[in-house]
């Protein structure tokens, strides 16, 4: 069963690449509903759910997410009211869409943590999510013109199979961030005497992955999208952070580390604020 989930799993996401995104109605709803209908397998075949300390911090910020959109979704308001300091939206159904997508996030992040738990499962994710970089790459350069979306939908699209730029460029961001972690996670492999091949063979490997991060970075950028800027640059700032928090040795050096980081954090955010 947990192989099957897996499969399930990586499939999803080569179904969200080519479905634009997951953004049309329909393939909102086969997403959440294999998300829903995968943890009840989940639950049937293991009985159990292990948090691990990464784990439980990202569900306690999904869960006051969809508890602050529970409060906008039962306070709504018209353009025409005077905009209160309490929680409220302006939509209601918006807003439960919402909900209902931070919950099968929620989900499909709680089934990866607690299916992909070794390093050769951890290698095939990232190695599907590459596939799926790879085929945006193939499908941009395969329906030149109007593009992939007007092939199918007679909508002129953006970014190859994305519609919206926004979603391209966060795609891509997250891809960055994912190159770069695995690229980290080598090199302690390496470090801890279990990487199988020669050094040679390591180097190259490392510098592909580093190749493959910035290209997506730069890709991420040249979307013009503001909202993958941001999310590569918060990414960049937690990914720093936690790198500072659990790689550093002693107490001290963690200090220092993590001092460094947020001080480095707050200059740049504060240059980009006002534009220095």
């Amino acid at each position: 069963m947990d192989l099957f989930l897996r499969i399930l799993l990586c499939l999803l996401m080569l179904f969200a690449t080519l479905s634009f995104a997951g953004t049309e109605p329909w393939a909102q709803a086969i997403l959440q509903s294999a998300a829903a209908a995968s943890l009840i397998l989940f639950l049937f075949s293991r009985r159990k759910i292990y948090l691990t300390p990464l784990l439980k911090p990202l569900l306690f910020i999904f869960g006051l997410i969809i508890f602050l959109a529970a409060l906008q979704a039962v306070a709504p308001i018209t353009i025409l009211d005077n905009v209160p300091l309490r929680p409220h939206t302006f939509v209601r159904l918006y807003t439960l869409e919402a909900i209902s997508y931070f919950f099968s996030l929620a989900i499909i992040i709680l089934l990866a943590s607690n299916l992909f738990d070794t390093r050769r499962q951890v290698a095939t994710a990232v190695k599907t999510f590459a596939l799926c970089v790879f085929i945006i790459g193939i499908i941009s350069f395969s329906f030149p013109g109007k593009g992939y979306i007007y092939f199918f939908t007679g909508v002129i699209g953006d970014i190859g199979p994305f519609l919206n730029r926004n979603h391209g460029g966060i795609f891509f961001a997250m891809g960055s961030l994912l190159a770069l972690t695995y690229t980290v996670y080598r090199y302690f492999i390496f470090k801890s005497g279990e990487w199988s091949g020669s050094k040679q063979q390591f180097y190259i490997c490392q510098i592909m992955w580093c190749i493959v991060a910035l290209c997506l970075m730069l890709t991420a950028i040249f979307t013009r999208s503001r909202g993958a800027m941001l999310s590569l640059a918060a990414g960049l700032a937690m990914y720093s952070l936690l790198m500072a928090l659990f790689l550093s040795k002693t107490s001290k050096t963690r200090f220092k580390n993590t001092a460094t980081v947020l001080v480095i954090t707050a200059v740049v955010a504060f240059a980009a604020y006002f534009n220095v």
